[in-house]
Protein backbone atom coordinates (compact mmCIF):
# COMPACT_ATOMS: atom_id res chain seq x y z
CA UNK A 1 0.00 0.00 0.00
CA UNK A 2 3.10 2.41 0.79
CA UNK A 3 4.90 1.39 -2.08
CA UNK A 4 1.85 3.44 -3.70
CA UNK A 5 2.26 6.38 -2.04
CA UNK A 6 5.91 6.70 -1.94
CA UNK A 7 5.51 6.27 -5.91
CA UNK A 8 3.10 9.16 -6.11
CA UNK A 9 4.96 11.00 -3.92
CA UNK A 10 8.65 10.78 -5.99
CA UNK A 11 6.71 11.92 -9.30
CA UNK A 12 4.94 14.66 -7.88
CA UNK A 13 8.64 15.74 -6.67
CA UNK A 14 10.05 15.63 -10.40
CA UNK A 15 11.89 12.55 -10.19
CA UNK A 16 12.33 10.11 -12.99
CA UNK A 17 11.06 6.49 -13.17
CA UNK A 18 9.56 5.88 -9.81
CA UNK A 19 7.94 3.04 -10.80
CA UNK A 20 11.14 1.45 -11.20
CA UNK A 21 12.30 2.85 -7.72
CA UNK A 22 9.56 1.07 -6.08
CA UNK A 23 10.14 -2.31 -8.40
CA UNK A 24 13.75 -2.72 -7.56
CA UNK A 25 12.91 -2.05 -4.05
CA UNK A 26 9.75 -4.60 -3.52
CA UNK A 27 10.60 -7.07 -6.30
CA UNK A 28 11.72 -10.39 -4.79
CA UNK A 29 12.50 -8.64 -1.18
CA UNK A 30 11.09 -9.37 2.28
CA UNK A 31 11.78 -6.57 5.17
CA UNK A 32 11.40 -6.76 8.71
CA UNK A 33 10.07 -3.39 9.40
CA UNK A 34 8.18 -0.57 7.59
CA UNK A 35 11.29 1.56 8.82
CA UNK A 36 13.83 -0.63 6.72
CA UNK A 37 11.82 -0.99 3.30
CA UNK A 38 11.67 2.71 3.40
CA UNK A 39 15.18 3.56 4.19
CA UNK A 40 15.63 0.95 1.36
CA UNK A 41 13.72 3.30 -1.16
CA UNK A 42 15.80 6.26 0.36
CA UNK A 43 18.97 4.74 -0.73
CA UNK A 44 17.66 3.74 -4.49
CA UNK A 45 16.98 7.66 -4.81
CA UNK A 46 20.29 8.64 -6.79
CA UNK A 47 19.81 12.41 -6.19
CA UNK A 48 22.48 15.26 -6.08
CA UNK A 49 20.13 17.66 -4.54
CA UNK A 50 21.00 17.22 -0.91
CA UNK A 51 18.05 19.32 -0.35
CA UNK A 52 15.55 17.62 -2.24
CA UNK A 53 16.46 14.46 -1.18
CA UNK A 54 16.44 15.34 2.87
CA UNK A 55 12.76 16.78 1.85
CA UNK A 56 11.86 13.17 0.53
CA UNK A 57 13.48 11.04 3.26
CA UNK A 58 11.65 13.68 5.61
CA UNK A 59 8.38 12.83 3.77
CA UNK A 60 8.85 9.10 2.98
CA UNK A 61 9.88 8.25 7.08
CA UNK A 62 6.58 10.02 7.89
CA UNK A 63 4.91 7.97 6.14
CA UNK A 64 2.98 4.82 7.47
CA UNK A 65 -0.62 2.87 7.18
CA UNK A 66 -2.33 5.34 9.46
CA UNK A 67 -1.99 8.66 7.73
CA UNK A 68 -1.47 7.69 3.80
CA UNK A 69 -4.90 8.36 2.50
CA UNK A 70 -4.11 7.94 -1.29
CA UNK A 71 -3.49 11.80 -1.63
CA UNK A 72 -0.85 14.02 -0.82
Amino acid sequence: ILAEGIQCLLRVNGIENPYDIIRKATQEKKYSSLTEFKESIIDLLDLDDNKLKFKLKKKIMKLNYSNYLGTF
